[in-house]
């Protein structure tokens, strides 16, 4: 069996994602051969592979949605026919729609369907998603299997009414401390260089407005009202929604929060161990998810965790959380409190979590992905 992986499209979190579930295959598959469709910037992360997997570059500027939609549609068929496929594997809920591969996709992006929030936006941003969520059901009528990252959101977007192959095939969850715990000398150099000291609540999220960044900065005024020793918030992500986060300063400003209030920007994924290590206990406010690996990190760390009520993250911590509705900050403010005020909360949600993220592994995933290109290949 020959699969072909297209990597063409995802960036950063997805790739590292990818790239976790080759070499955890690599180690079980020396069997079937794998070629790897990427641009040249992600070759240098593929490497190390075994033996039977190969990478082969493609030109081509992946953020002109056009032209890849080109490329995909009418020069990915005569790739696959020259590399003689047997399945194309797209780690995307976006498939090309020509040619006669056996497809397997991915669907990621649970915001296209969130139909409240989206409502939110503005006119063309709404446009955006709507045609995103319609071009995602059209891909999934045209792949023989679609993985999903949640029941969640298999169940949203299938509405239970869809006939084929959908497993749910969860994230691996990261190393953790063990593998990942920098010395106290080296956590509190690389702090220094942000300016941070330990013991401050973390986020990790890219800053987008359904990540709710607003409403935890509320929030935290709130509970910094009550408890004037409040550590101080670390906001961890890329500015992606600049608008947004010019709402997000002014929100800081207007409540007095410049010197409690922390924004790291981008950080490379190998660095975020210093950040999880540093932290006293973990905040996630988001009100739209599907799988966010982020909590799966934090739950890997033994992190105490407070986080948004909704049904992905609760699929996720289950009982190894203390949640909120992302809507009140009233809510989000008291837990934020409680996590600071109570030792005893904090130690049970680390245990908790240390014990939730032994359901999670890159090994699993890879086994069970291995098994759906057998099954899609025998079909």
């Amino acid at each position: 069996m020959r699969v072909i992986v297209n990597i063409v499209p995802l960036h950063e979190g997805a790739v590292i994602r990818e790239r976790n579930i080759l070499e955890h295959l690599s180690k079980i598959d020396q069997k079937n051969e794998y070629v790897i469709l990427g641009r040249k910037e992600t070759r240098d992360i593929f490497r190390g592979l075994g033996a039977n997997f190969r990478f082969e570059e493609v030109s081509l500027n992946a953020k002109n949605y056009f032209a890849r939609l080109l490329w995909e549609n009418f020069r990915l068929p005569f790739l696959l026919k020259n590399l003689k496929a047997d399945i194309l594997y797209f780690p995307h809920q976006l498939t090309n729609f020509l040619g006669f591969t056996k497809k397997v996709i991915t669907i990621q992006n649970a915001l296209p369907f969130e139909e409240q929030i989206i409502q939110e936006l503005a006119f063309l941003k709404r446009l955006k998603f709507r045609l995103l969520a319609s071009a995602t059901t059209l891909s999934i009528s045209q792949a023989d299997c679609t993985i999903f990252f949640s029941q969640y959101l298999k169940t949203k977007v299938l509405k239970n009414s869809a006939k084929g192959y959908f497993p749910v095939i969860r994230h691996g969850a990261p190393a953790g401390p063990a593998n990942n715990n920098p010395s106290d000398k080296n956590l509190r150099h690389f702090l220094e260089t942000y300016g941070i000291r330990k013991d401050y609540m973390l986020t990790v999220s890219h800053i987008y407005p359904y990540k709710n960044i607003v409403n935890l900065v509320k929030a935290y005024r709130m509970a910094k009202d009550r408890c004037l020793n409040l550590e101080p918030l670390v906001v961890a992500g890329r500015r992606y929604d600049r608008c947004y986060f010019s709402q997000i300063r002014s929100c800081v400003e207007e409540h007095g929060l410049n010197d409690s209030i922390k924004f790291v920007g981008d950080i490379k994924h190998k660095n975020l161990p210093f950040f999880y290590s540093g932290c006293k206990f973990f905040v996630f406010p988001s009100k739209c998810e599907n799988a966010p690996v982020t909590l799966m990190e934090a739950l890997a760390f033994g992190l105490p965790i407070t986080c948004s009520r909704i049904k992905p993250n609760i699929e996720i911590c289950e009982e190894s959380a203390l949640y909120f509705n992302p809507d009140e900050c009233n809510e989000i403010s008291e837990c934020l409190v409680a996590m600071h005020n109570n030792e005893n909360l904090r130690e049970n949600l680390s245990r908790r979590a240390s014990e939730r993220a032994k359901n999670f592994s890159w090994e699993k995933s890879a086994r069970e992905i291995l098994s759906v290109f057998e099954k899609v290949y025998n079909a």
